[in-house]
């Protein structure tokens, strides 16, 4: 994996940086560069008669940076272009060529230059400077900076057992409305679908609208944990909460829930169904104790 050293401003591969001794999920000295990497991504994909005139899909041109004073965000974006369908990001032509200078020379004005690339004829890796040095005190496991209580969003545990969000971050957000709100992932899988991880909350990413993907399922593991910019406000669940506990809690909000019984793991659930069974609640215990919740709808 590619990681990039905000200290020495460079990429590399093993687990810790070979010029500063930096580790790879840790920060150990004062932050000096930003990094973003130009992806390529199809906004729309032809019509049915568009196809027969013109086989080429909408694309366009973005940089994703992260930086550990300000997390993940979208550093810039170029102009639509059109490609060759299915795969218009491998065509180099004219058209997409033009539209990646002029996005590369737009971030080139506010500080950016090209340090490296990767295997995309497109995938320029660029840095700058951060305005400040600055050396964050992170917590044990944290992968970003403390974020400040204007960064902050509330979390309440009533709001996602009924409605599927946390705070800012809700059901069905796309992929690049997440990114904007939580940063880049502290972790990506692929393993049974595609996941985005922070800390103990974990969003199975689908297909959406416009070759966008989709939050489809959220899931909160055991200990419970969130990112620093979700703030718990009233009541949240612990490794310790018991199955009754849960149900207390159930009752007093007025919410109603359906007993799941694993008989072969010895597990026991719950489910809160909202509507006509289209979205869907479910908390699950092992041992007695809370161990996973998560929501998803039945589509």
């Amino acid at each position: 994996m590619l990681f990039f050293c905000p200290i020495c401003g460079d990429d590399f591969y093993e687990h810790r940086c070979p010029r500063c001794g930096r580790l790879a999920d840790s920060l150990s000295g004062p932050v000096i560069w930003e990094a973003c990497q130009i992806e390529c991504a199809k906004t729309r994909k032809p019509s049915f008669l568009g196809s027969l005139l013109d086989n080429r899909a909408i694309c366009r041109f973005s940089a994703r940076a992260h930086s550990w004073l300000k997390g993940g965000y979208r550093a810039g974006e170029s102009r639509e272009f059109r490609g060759s369908y299915p795969y218009p990001c491998r065509d180099n032509g004219p058209e997409p060529t033009s539209a990646l200078q002029e996005l590369i020379d737009e971030l080139r004005n506010e500080g950016w230059e090209i340090y490296s690339h990767v295997e995309d004829w497109y995938g320029h890796r660029l840095r700058r400077r951060e305005k400040d040095v600055w050396e964050p005190k992170l917590a044990r496991g944290a992968s970003q900076a403390p974020v400040t209580s204007k960064d902050t969003t509330r979390v309440t545990l009533r709001e996602f057992i009924t409605k599927g969000r946390l705070g800012l971050v809700a059901h069905r957000m796309s992929q690049w409305d997440l990114e904007k709100v939580l940063g880049v992932p502290d972790k990506q899988t692929t393993h049974f679908g595609r996941k985005w991880r922070y800390s103990d909350l974990e969003f199975l990413l689908k297909a959406g609208k416009e070759w966008t993907s989709e939050i489809a399922t959220i899931t909160i593991h055991s200990p419970f944990n969130l990112p620093l910019s979700l703030q718990v406000e009233g009541e949240w669940l612990t490794p310790d909460t018991t199955v009754d506990q849960f149900k207390d809690y159930m009752q007093k909000q007025g919410l109603g829930y359906v007993p799941v019984v694993d008989s072969s793991e010895g597990d026991y659930g719950l489910a809160h169904i909202i509507g006509q069974r289209d979205f869907c609640f479910g908390m699950e215990f092992r041992d007695g104790k809370a161990y996973i919740m998560y929501y998803y709808d039945f589509s």
